[in-house]
C-alpha cells in the first residue's frame, strides 16, 4: 500500500483491467462503491440517510486528520 495517499483508501481495478486506482477519503470511497453497485444506504428512509450523511461528515472532519497525519509521519 502506498502510504503517501493517506487513509482510508480503497484500491479499485481499472475498467480495462490493466491497473488500479486508489480512492482516498470516506466520501470518495462511498461514491466509488455506489458507482460499482454496492447498495450503500439503499434501505434507509430520508431521515436515516440524513443521519448517515451527518455521521459521515463528522468522521471526515474529525477522524481523517487523526488517521492520515500519523501515517504520513511514519512514512517519512
Amino acid at each position: 500500500m502506498d502510504l503517501s495517499i493517506g487513509m482510508p483508501a480503497l484500491k479499485v481495478q481499472n475498467a480495462s483491467g490493466d491497473g488500479y486506482t486508489w480512492h482516498r477519503g470516506f466520501f470518495c470511497i462511498r461514491s466509488v462503491l455506489i458507482q460499482n453497485g454496492v447498495p450503500i444506504d439503499s434501505n434507509l428512509d430520508q431521515v436515516g440517510k440524513n443521519a448517515s450523511f451527518l455521521w459521515e461528515s463528522l468522521i471526515e472532519e474529525v477522524c481523517d486528520p487523526v488517521i492520515v497525519n500519523p501515517l504520513v509521519c511514519i512514512q517519512n
